[in-house]
């Protein structure tokens, strides 16, 4: 998709990778020139699977990762993105959410 659609950003949720997988599985979604941040779920356990997010993007880009809260009702990846080819200051904002499905109907996820 990525090359496909000559994408610079890539979003995933349910990457399904762990803290303590080796780095070459951690990066094996990324092609050559793009860089791979990772965010697990925290609730993960050993024998558990499913969850967590990533971000694929260009090589040329300045991402910075930001303190999200923990919350209970979904996973979030909060970055600063810059591009460094303008050489301005100008930079956005991402959040990624998933919410599981196993969260069920509740309002905390509105609030």
């Amino acid at each position: 998709m990525i090359a496909t659609y000559n994408l610079d950003v890539l979003a995933i949720a349910e990457t399904w990778i762990r803290d303590d997988d080796p780095d070459a599985i951690k990066r094996d979604s990324a092609l050559d020139g793009y860089n791979i941040m990772h965010t697990t779920r925290p609730s993960r356990t050993k024998r558990s699977r499913g969850g967590g997010l990533c971000l694929i993007y260009r090589g040329s880009m300045k991402v910075k990762p930001q303190h999200a809260t923990d919350y209970k009702s979904f996973e979030c990846q909060l970055v600063k993105i810059a591009c460094t080819e303008n050489k301005t200051n100008d930079y956005i904002t991402m959040a990624i959410i998933y919410r599981p499905p196993t969260t069920g109907p509740d309002t905390t996820f509105l609030d």
